[in-house]
């Protein structure tokens, strides 16, 4: 279920235009510079909100589906 599957993979020339703005000159010792570190937050974000969206679907399954079930039966 929780298996990155998604349609559309972001592109490492639209991260590059979008980071373009980062200073390539500060460096973190553990990370790499403040531009490698944008790079990585832009292509993991749409994995990021599509696990969010897979969690919010299991609790709504978990929780409404018995919920409606139960005021069905009523």
């Amino acid at each position: 279920m929780f298996v990155h599957k998604s349609p559309s993979t972001p592109i490492f020339a639209n991260a590059l235009i979008h980071c373009q703005n980062v200073d390539n000159n500060i460096v973190y010792s553990d990370q790499g510079t403040a531009q490698d570190i944008c790079i990585d937050e832009y292509m993991n974000a749409p994995w990021v909100v599509e696990l969010v969206i897979k969690i919010f679907l299991l609790f709504g399954f978990i929780f409404i589906v018995p919920l409606i079930l139960y005021l069905g039966s009523r």
